[in-house]
């Protein structure tokens, strides 16, 4: 674990204990499973395509949904180059971090360990490719290359059972590039989380008008209405507009 030590323990308190936990339990005794990506239970499956939609979903709205679903309150996210111990900083955090790459993680092995203590490590081995944003309004992005291979591992601390538990632990380690000192990541984590979650309000107001109509319809008290519920109102309608119209007919 990345971030467990005395000097860590006063940095980043809430990191150092959930990473202590998770690394307790690991080297106990146990028995892990190792499973190839299109062979994976159905519980452990929930898991890994849930952590690999974290990095391709877009609006705030999908990242709200996501994590509000998947992962705990106080989730530690270690992984370059930030260090967060909140669901709310991260999702601020991951969300502007699309603006300048996107992230596709392929999975080539994922190990399971049960840790005996209701929670669980899921390690997702393979590599992650990083997609600079490149455009003509910047002219030195075009020299950026298109896609940046680097092979991972991310391991995954699950609390509960895998059909219905919240990640609580996010560690990602780079083999083939160095991992920042914990108070750098610290850092980048209050400025690039932290920070940006504060002023949210002031600054999401910019957002309306690039597509993402999230905080407009926070700010203007509107509930996004799911799918199913839309058919259903619009089948309404319709039901109502035609007996509207057999009744004038009669």
């Amino acid at each position: 674990m990345a971030a467990t030590g005395p000097i860590n323990d006063l940095i980043a308190p809430k990191a150092s204990a959930t990473e202590k936990a998770y690394d307790a339990g690991h080297n106990l005794p146990s028995s892990s499973a190792r499973y190839s990506p299109d062979n994976l239970p159905a519980g452990v499956a929930r898991i890994v395509t849930g952590a690999r939609r974290l990095f391709e979903v877009r609006t705030m709205q999908e990242h709200v949904d996501l994590m509000n679903s998947l992962l705990a309150r106080d989730v530690t996210w270690d992984a370059p180059p930030i260090l967060i111990s909140s669901r709310e900083d991260m999702r601020v955090a991951v969300y502007l971090a699309k603006s300048i790459a996107t992230l596709t993680l392929e999975p080539a092995l994922v190990s399971v360990q049960p840790l005996g203590n209701s929670r669980t490590i899921i390690d997702i081995e393979g590599t992650a490719y990083v997609a600079p944003k490149r455009s003509w309004l910047v002219p030195l992005s075009l020299l950026l290359p298109v896609s940046i291979g680097i092979r991972a591992t991310i391991r995954l601390g699950v609390r509960g059972p895998l059909d219905t538990g919240r990640i609580e632990l996010i560690d990602g380690q780079w083999h083939n590039l160095p991992r920042f000192p914990t108070l750098i990541r610290e850092f980048n984590g209050l400025m690039m989380g932290s920070l940006p979650h504060l002023t949210e309000p002031w600054w999401s107001r910019g957002l309306e008008y690039v597509g993402d109509d999230y905080y407009k319809r926070q700010r203007l008290g509107l509930q996004r209405q799911h799918p199913a519920a839309a058919a259903a109102a619009a089948a309404a309608d319709g039901v109502a507009a035609a007996g509207s119209v057999n009744g004038r007919g009669q």
